[in-house]
């Protein structure tokens, strides 16, 4: 565990493979995809991640000369990886705002019965519509996406 860890410690790494498991793409079309994200840290990440064999960078020329990254096979042994914490994370955010709907549904019950504890109700979770994002990195401190999709 200790090294997958340090391979995918960098905040974005997993963000960066993600995107690169669903098909190659070139510099500006990852960052796209990670709008909190500097050019300065993205070619970071996607430097480690190559000289870790996890990436591989590929020159394309032709009419005009471009770079496209694209997962190793390597790195394509931890698309079901990735995968699943997609899908955790989108699971964590519908519980979570499944339960701020279900102490908000009480409370308007009690409070409909004359039994309101005075208490504001529990706002839903701020993504709520957004379930289909792919991976962001979350802020420990309060739990929501460190930077704004």
């Amino acid at each position: 565990m200790l090294t997958a860890s340090e391979v995918l410690a960098k905040r974005w790494k997993a963000v960066i493979m993600w995107l690169l498991g669903r098909d190659r793409r070139r510099f500006n079309e990852l960052q796209s995809h990670m709008p909190g994200i500097t050019p300065k840290v993205l070619t970071e990440q996607l430097r480690e991640l190559e000289r870790d064999g996890l990436v591989k960078r590929s020159v394309i020329r032709g009419g005009a000369k471009h770079v496209e990254y694209a997962l190793t096979s390597v790195g394509e042994t931890l698309r079901p990886i990735l995968d699943q914490l997609k899908d955790w994370g989108q699971l964590y955010l519908q519980t979570r705002h499944g339960n701020d709907l279900i102490r908000a549904d009480a409370a308007r019950g009690q409070q409909a019965a004359g039994q309101g504890s005075g208490a504001p109700e529990p706002r839903p979770h701020r993504h709520q519509a957004d379930r289909e994002a792919p991976i962001v990195p979350m802020s420990r401190a309060d739990e929501r996406p460190a930077d704004r999709l």
